[in-house]
């Protein structure tokens, strides 16, 4: 499996989460209501969730790194972010990242495509709200949104309602 961020690691371990790897290789984060699982499948990295027990499905299909870690730290930043009595950071919608576009389809299903080093990258199985955020967070780099779930105002990259 691709080696994640282990700032990561770190804000899941300060939110009171859970952040181990599994005896078949899957990256296991979250409690004991929710998780979350990112197994590599191919060349495809996958976020599956599992709600109280039962399968909740993937929640999102990418090859990109970033990908998968934007959508980590939205959902470690925002548990981090409760577990201290905070506000929920909220991402500014009006930036995203470069050529980004968000294609729903049937269920409110969604697609994202942006470009990233010169390439075009593709992350799917989103909904249309996780695809809009998550198009959003790629417009920062990693340390930067780290910082911001941090910072009571959320700044600089988020803000609060």
């Amino acid at each position: 499996m691709t080696v994640l961020d282990p700032g990561l690691a770190a804000l899941a371990h300060e939110a009171g989460l859970v952040w181990q790897v599994e005896p078949d290789h899957r990256l296991l984060v979250g409690e004991s209501e929710v998780q979350l699982f990112v197994l590599q499948e191919g060349e495809d990295l996958v976020v599956e969730r599992v709600s109280r027990g039962a399968p909740a499905g993937t929640q999102l299909r990418t090859r990109e790194r970033a990908a998968i870690e934007r959508y980590l730290v939205a959902w470690i930043g925002d548990a981090w972010r409760e577990s201290r009595h905070m506000p929920r950071a909220l991402v500014d919608a009006s930036t995203t990242a470069r050529d980004a576009a968000v294609v729903q389809g049937e269920n409110w299903d969604a697609t994202l495509t942006w470009t990233q080093d010169g390439r075009t990258c593709t992350a799917t199985h989103l909904n249309v709200g996780a695809a809009r955020r998550l198009a959003a967070l790629l417009a920062h780099d990693l340390d930067t949104l780290v910082a911001s779930y941090r910072e009571p105002a959320g700044r600089p990259a988020l803000a609060t309602a």
